[in-house]
């Protein structure tokens, strides 16, 4: 459906829109350190091209107008086929492996090092959501331009709260460490563990709960229409899931997201950016 589809002006204004609902000052009551995703790199793409936008420079890319402070735009040209599926949606990384190729090196660092999100544009993202057909009565509602906003602002939320917390084991020269002490030890050797740093990734679960409740509370601030939805939508949804005995442990992390979120921003109106990241 989208194999031939180009960028236009407002699918690219649409992803800078979202950008600077980021940076608005309401929002800083989430983002207090604007330091942990001042780095990060927003990644879209259409038929021909992938476009960039970030605040570090890359002098050998063609740029194109951006109408963000303290960003530069650029455009990569591809020749890649994309499949309709990656078209509904985003994600923390590159969304197509097939992109890196593509990609500077920098920008293929990790996400602590070189924080990158990636996904659709406005139109193509719109579309896939308006034609999926779900069971639940109100369809699927992230099909309109507030939706698509608050799906930006969803993945950014992503890396400020891995930037607080261990999400993976990321340090290679502690892995290292890590696994030749086991060897040793395995093989009854000596060796000393006075310095090993034993960190366990955080649950990625927390990370979805910060996501949602900063999805959800710029809808608050800036969406309502959106939020009115997103009311309706998960108190529909989340009723099915009492009628498997199991369902926390069964069902999608957004849905788990949405159920510990809603009442933990409830009950922490004032605080509950610092609760989640204190857990």
């Amino acid at each position: 459906m989208f194999e031939n589809y180009e960028a236009t002006k407002k699918d690219l204004k649409a992803i800078e829109k979202g950008i600077i609902t980021v940076w608005h000052p309401k929002l800083n009551f989430i983002f207090k350190k604007k330091k942990l995703i001042e780095k990060t790199t927003v990644i879209s793409f259409d038929a021909n091209f992938l476009y960039l936008w970030t605040r570090k420079e890359f002098p050998k890319l063609d740029s194109f107008p951006c109408g963000l402070k303290d960003y530069r735009a650029y455009k990569i040209p591809h020749n890649l086929r994309i499949k309709d599926q990656f078209q509904a949606g985003w994600k923390i990384g590159v969304a197509i492996e097939e992109f890196e190729k593509y990609l500077p090196k920098k920008i293929l660092k990790n996400n602590y090092q070189f924080p990158k999100i990636s996904g659709s544009l406005l139109s193509p993202f719109i579309k896939s959501h308006q034609d999926v057909k779900k069971d639940y009565q109100l369809g699927d509602i992230y099909n309109t331009y507030e939706s698509y906003l608050a799906t930006v602002i969803h993945e950014f939320a992503h890396i400020y709260y891995n930037q607080h917390k261990l999400w993976w084991f990321s340090n290679k020269k502690q892995n290292l460490n890590l696994v030749k002490s086991a060897i040793k030890l395995f093989g009854e050797e000596r060796t000393n563990l006075n310095n090993l740093i034993i960190e366990i990734p955080y649950p990625l679960l927390w990370s979805e709960v910060f996501a949602f409740c900063t999805e959800y509370y710029s809808a608050t601030l800036f969406w309502p229409m959106f939020k009115k939805e997103l009311d309706k939508y998960l108190k529909i949804n989340l009723a099915k899931l009492i009628k498997n005995p199991s369902f926390l442990s069964s069902r999608n992390s957004h849905d788990l997201a949405a159920t510990i979120g809603k009442i933990i921003i409830s009950s922490y109106s004032k605080d509950w950016p610092k609760r989640i990241l204190q857990f």
